[in-house]
């Protein structure tokens, strides 16, 4: 299967380098083995810190014996104790996906209509430095 047409001869090399490139650049970023990190930050609706941190705090546990997970670690913040973040290393976007089928995460994303007061932002990061 042919991916990109011959360049016109004024572009020459450089076309077929930047073609290159881009092929490689779409197997790395489609590649499932690739570890990826993910930053999470879910808030508390205000009288549900507490109920949200026991919700939050359960999924460590389990989270961390899961294959493909090398990082998985929750913060609060100092200034707003009803903002919560997940900091997590995953071995690939395969692991990260399994995750979030797991019965725990289920379990609790059912509760977080009542307790978030926004929906969660999550990041799935490549880290390039």
């Amino acid at each position: 299967m042919k991916l990109v047409q011959s360049p016109p001869p004024e572009v020459g090399a450089c076309f077929r380098v930047l073609a290159f490139d881009v092929k490689i650049r779409k197997t790395a970023i489609s590649e499932k083995k690739m570890k990826v990190d993910v930053v999470a930050h879910l808030q508390a609706k205000p009288g549900c810190e507490e109920a949200l941190r026991s919700v939050l705090t359960s999924f460590v546990a389990p989270t961390r014996q899961e294959e493909g997970c090398l990082r998985y670690d929750l913060h609060v913040d100092l200034d707003d104790p009803t903002k919560f973040t997940f900091i997590e290393e995953w071995e690939s976007r395969e692991a990260l996906n399994k995750h979030g089928q797991s019965k725990h995460i289920a379990a609790g994303r059912a509760q977080f209509p009542e307790l978030l007061a926004q929906p969660a932002w999550v990041q799935v990061l490549n880290r390039i430095a």
